[in-house]
């Protein structure tokens, strides 16, 4: 009897976040000067001459996240705490003052010709991708992991 009312509790539990799911895991619009100011000043750092085209703040599971779109084509996205976790700039290079220093001379090593296009940052470390379609994996610390092709 204990485990039937356990499992009806669960199911009741579940359908309540099902119920309310769609209205809780949404995308919202975010005017450009609601954004908060590391948002704000690392565009102006990096990305001077561009301009915040849509902002939007997610809310999902594991917390918060801000998806910023800028006029020349690239797509941010930022934590909780306005630190960048996504840079990714299409088929342009990634400004070099966002690289990791440890990863910026690894390529400048091993890739001279080649530049990041797109750099995730996780809590196992980063994910880069160069302009050749190569994916590079690195820890924390910027140290090298491995290559997908």
């Amino acid at each position: 009897m204990k485990k039937l009312f356990l499992f009806v509790a669960i199911l009741i539990v579940a359908f309540s976040f099902n119920s309310c799911g769609d209205e809780f895991f949404q995308d919202r619009p975010v005017a450009s000067n609601e954004l908060m100011n590391p948002i704000k000043d690392f565009i102006t750092n990096y990305f001077p001459d561009c301009t915040i085209i849509k902002a939007d703040m997610d809310s999902e599971l594991t917390g918060v996240t801000y998806d910023v779109d800028l006029s020349c084509g690239v797509e941010l996205e930022f934590n909780s705490k306005g630190e960048w976790i996504c840079v990714d700039c299409g088929i342009n290079k990634v400004p070099d003052d966002v690289i990791p220093s440890a990863i910026l001379t690894y390529l400048n090593e091993q890739y001279s010709e080649l530049f990041i296009v797109h750099i995730d940052k996780n809590m196992n470390g980063y994910e880069v991708e160069l302009n050749n379609g190569y994916e590079l994996y690195f820890n924390k610390n910027g140290e090298y992991l491995r290559i997908d092709f």
